[in-house]
């Protein structure tokens, strides 16, 4: 687990932050199903962005944001136009990977949701065991981004957090973030971040960057999570592949052949 001076350096220059983070965004390997697990907690982002198609340009995309963050009417309507498209979005391909990610992830594990569609629309699913994770698919289905939704990143995995401190000893859990964007709702990632290090240590946050462009490394690398870039792990995994070895991780501290080595390359 990384110090709180790390966590400010990586707050004070989060460009060189995320170009740390890149070098270690391989997909982890499976826990052996003898093995414990700690509970999880899926952040599903329903932001107006998981709308546009998986396959967009990020560069692309990162250009019409800039457009109309400087008031650019044409680059509106050209981002509306994405959003129409008939291409398959991300948000199709996320919720398809959940569903395989809950019906195929070890049935020892207990997992909740917390989703958002906007700084104020973050809604919780509460743990269920194998038998119940239905409810927790529908939950996921049920989430349609809608316009102008921001990235309420910070708020969304403190919710699960807290959802970690009143249903696991001493707050001890994983949260597993799907994403495709950066914090826009004015939350702190990093003072965050420095909170659950000090507070919540055994609680780690695994972040699946769907388009590359998240700064959410700083938790990751305080926690002792994984950033997983999900634009470059395509090329030999699947989305539902590499949320379902994320979600069969072992329980922190617990060892497993060569599960504990992959993993003890990832953790800081």
């Amino acid at each position: 687990m990384q110090s709180e001076a790390k966590v400010r350096a990586n707050e004070e220059n989060p460009d060189k932050s995320q170009g740390e983070a890149a070098a270690d965004m391989s997909p982890p390997e499976d826990c052996a199903s003898d093995t414990p697990k700690d509970p999880v907690v899926l952040v599903f982002d329903g932001s107006v962005s998981m709308g546009l198609p998986v396959d967009m340009d990020v560069d692309l995309e990162a250009e019409l944001d800039r457009r109309m963050a400087m008031g650019d009417n044409a680059a509106r309507v050209e981002y509306r136009r994405w959003l129409a498209t008939d291409k398959p979005k991300r948000i199709d391909v996320a919720k398809a990977a959940v569903s395989e990610m809950l019906s195929r992830s070890d049935p020892q594990l207990r997992i909740a949701a917390v989703s958002f569609t906007s700084c104020q629309d973050i809604s919780s699913h509460r743990f269920v065991s194998v038998g119940d994770r239905t409810d927790v698919g529908s939950f996921v289905s049920a989430v349609t981004p809608k316009r102008g939704g921001d990235t309420a990143l910070t708020a969304s995995i403190g919710a699960a957090l807290s959802l970690l401190r009143s249903n696991a000893p001493g707050g001890r859990g994983r949260v597993l973030v799907l994403t495709d964007g950066q914090e826009t709702c004015g939350g702190n990632l990093c003072a965050l971040a420095r909170v659950t290090a000090r507070e919540q240590p055994g609680a780690r946050v695994d972040v699946v960057d769907l388009s590359g462009q998240s700064n959410a490394s700083c938790i990751t690398e305080a926690t002792g999570g994984l950033m997983l870039n999900y634009t470059e792990a395509r090329k030999s995994l699947s989305l539902s592949g590499l949320l379902v070895r994320a979600a069969n991780q072992c329980q922190t501290g617990a060892t497993s052949g060569k599960t504990a080595g992959a993993m003890g390359q990832q953790r800081q």
